[in-house]
Order: structure tokens, then sequence, then C-alpha cells
């Protein structure tokens, strides 16, 4: 998961990309493109679930693309 800056729409996001090992099982890739669509159409209906913005195919991998929200990590919520 990165945190970058969209200089185009002067935000930042979180980019998160998938481990280069999951890309060799088209299960894994063909469900995890499935349920990005859902859970960005139930983003754009509900606050709690976080935007997806991009879903982005490219030889050196799969990413997706998100609003970053500013908070802690789930590491120290648990603490």
């Amino acid at each position: 998961m990165y945190k970058c800056y969209d200089a185009t729409l002067e935000r930042f996001v979180a980019v998160k990309q998938i481990a280069s090992q999951m890309m060799h099982d088209p299960k894994y890739v063909d469900q995890l493109r499935m349920t990005i669509r859902k859970i960005a159409k139930l983003g754009s209906k509900n606050e709690a679930i976080v935007t997806i913005y991009e879903l982005i195919d490219e030889p050196d991998g799969l990413f997706y693309v998100m609003e970053f929200v500013e908070g802690h990590t789930l590491e120290t919520l648990i603490r």
C-alpha cells in the first residue's frame, strides 16, 4: 500500500499493488477484479466504505487506487 499524490486532481490517494506471485493465479485475479468492482459500487453509496477510483492493469502488475483516509493503522487500534 502506498500513499501517493494525484497531481491532476490535487489530492492524496492510496494505491495498493497486488503481490506479483498472486498475479500468476488467474482465478485469484478474476475474483479480485470482481471484488474490487463490488467495493467500488458499495463505496459510492456508503460513506463507511472506502471509495475506489481506479483499477490499473499494467504489465508490471495490478493496482487499485482508492481514497486516502487519514488515521491510525489497524495495529495501533488493536493495541
